[in-house]
């Protein structure tokens, strides 16, 4: 770890004791010098012993001063990465995928609101109302799918996060590719090595993408390879509203496809599948964390109080 001056300019105060050395030198040899008669010894001034021990304490003055003008100039840490320690997490993460396709557009009655504001309203209630999700991913598909929400480990992705995703979230005019949007949030959740996630689709399943069936019938698969369910919340109608348009696509029965039948689970809102969320144990790596440069206040206040305390005794020791 490297150490430095938080202020190196303060070490100009270092002056201070060296001047009061000079001081105490020059007052010194300003003395008069004690004179020997003898045949061998003139003008000898001979240090006794208390002497000695007062040039022993100057010096241990100066050098407690400049220890002082030390600490009041601030050691300061420099900045550090550190590494933690690899560890097991227990937790619920639930991968919510979202369908924000055009048809979302549709209300399934006169005057009723769309089923996209339905989804979002039942889904952003269900969110905050309940106790057993407390990790989220979020992927949104209409055509294609994008992860709006990608929890890692060590760097988890809570309610607040998630619930300021679907606030910013709009129907897009492309068309439904259920499969695309599973793939997504199995690929996350493989990525993060999370182990049998949860996953809850919020779709009107009308879905006419090309090859959308056997697509999304290998995406069910893996999700049974995982150990997994992929709740389904329906929020399509048997007659989308419009006077004459049936909504029933090929994929509605892929959920009931005896292969992958126990893949799946029909739920009759996002609360349910909540409720029902299970716990995964996953690794957390270690992770490299950026440590700040710090100065400690207390000792720049300790050598301020110390320098102050030394130059009295110095002062004395020189007039004496």
């Amino acid at each position: 770890m490297n150490i430095t001056f938080a202020t190196p300019w303060l070490m100009v105060l270092a002056v201070l004791p060296l001047g009061l050395l000079v001081w105490y030198l020059f007052g010194r040899k300003s003395e008069p010098i004690v004179e020997w008669e003898s045949e061998d010894i003139h003008n000898v001034m001979i240090a006794t012993a208390s002497e000695r021990w007062r040039h022993l304490g100057v010096v241990s003055l100066v050098i407690g001063m400049l220890g002082a003008v030390v600490l009041v100039a601030g050691f300061q840490t420099g900045a550090s990465t550190v590494s933690s320690e690899a560890k097991e997490e227990r937790a619920s993460l639930c991968f919510i995928v979202f369908d924000n396709s055009g048809s979302g557009n549709y209300a399934n009655e006169p005057g009723g609101e769309s089923r996209f504001e339905r989804s979002l309203r039942e889904l952003k209630a269900a969110i905050e109302g309940q106790s057993s999700c407390q990790q989220f991913g979020l992927i949104a598909f209409s055509g294609d799918s994008e992860a709006l929400v990608a929890p890692t480990p060590g760097n988890p992705a809570g309610a607040q996060a998630t619930l300021a995703q679907l606030d910013a979230l709009t129907t897009n005019s492309g068309g439904t590719d259920i499969a695309a949007g599973l793939q997504q949030a199995l690929t996350q959740c493989k990525l993060g090595e999370f182990g049998p996630c949860n996953f809850l689709l919020v779709s009107d399943l009308a879905d006419r993408s090309e090859g959308g069936s056997s697509r999304l019938l290998e995406q069910l698969s893996a999700v049974k390879l995982l150990g997994s369910l992929l709740y389904v919340y329906d929020v399509g109608a048997a007659r989308g509203y419009d006077g004459q348009v049936a909504w029933p696509t090929p994929q509605t029965d892929v959920f009931d496809d005896p292969t992958v039948a126990e893949a799946s689970k029909q739920v009759s809102s996002p609360a349910e599948a909540f409720a029902e969320a299970k716990v995964q144990t996953f690794s957390v790596p270690a992770q490299e964390v950026q440590v700040p440069a710090s100065t400690p206040l207390w000792p720049r206040l300790l050598g301020g109080i110390l320098l102050l305390l030394l130059i009295v005794p110095f002062t004395r020791t020189i007039r004496e």
